[in-house]
């Protein structure tokens, strides 16, 4: 993957990440841990880095949070973990956009889409939709938000162009 150009691994599968509703759960996150570790690892060694986006409860019961996002990833305790957040995810993840200051070191990756299409697949935000996209992209360049930020599989040259102008206002 590396050859082929690939940088960052996203795990934002909340399907794939879903607890045991009883019991014990500290083996099943230890695991994922052990996981996560072996998997930062393997991919150091080829210049890649991991992503993990916090999800709201409605996708999965773990990693809901920034806070417990960012506890997890200090537990795993590799460099090449990072963040990954989503538009559409910051409110049902409980994060404003002033919060993003705190954890601008952690974020590896930022997915702009729109935020009012929660229940369904990813949607590409458009000027049309009425929403403040400026104030999100606003908010990640003053903060020195300097790595990849991906549109949903919908985008087009047009809308592409379209946030290009408003990153580089």
């Amino acid at each position: 993957m590396a050859q082929l150009g690939c940088r960052r691994l996203v795990w934002s599968d909340g399907r794939a990440r879903v607890l045991p509703v009883e019991g014990a759960t500290a083996g099943f996150m230890e695991q994922v841990r052990q996981f996560l570790s072996m998997l930062c690892r393997a991919t150091a060694d080829f210049g890649m880095g991991v992503l993990i986006e916090p999800l709201g409860p409605r996708r999965t019961n773990f990693l809901n949070t920034m806070k417990e996002t960012v506890d997890f990833l200090s537990h795993v305790g590799a460099e090449n973990l990072l963040l990954s957040i989503s538009l559409r995810e910051l409110q049902q993840i409980g994060l404003s956009l002033s919060d993003l200051r705190r954890y601008r070191q952690q974020i590896g990756h930022v997915q702009l889409d729109n935020p009012l299409s929660y229940d369904g697949p990813r949607i590409c935000p458009r000027p049309e939709d009425k929403y403040d996209y400026d104030s999100f992209l606003k908010v990640l360049k003053e903060i020195g938000y300097s790595a990849g930020i991906s549109l949903p599989n919908d985008a087009d040259a047009g809308v592409l162009e379209y946030y290009r102008e408003l990153w580089n206002e």
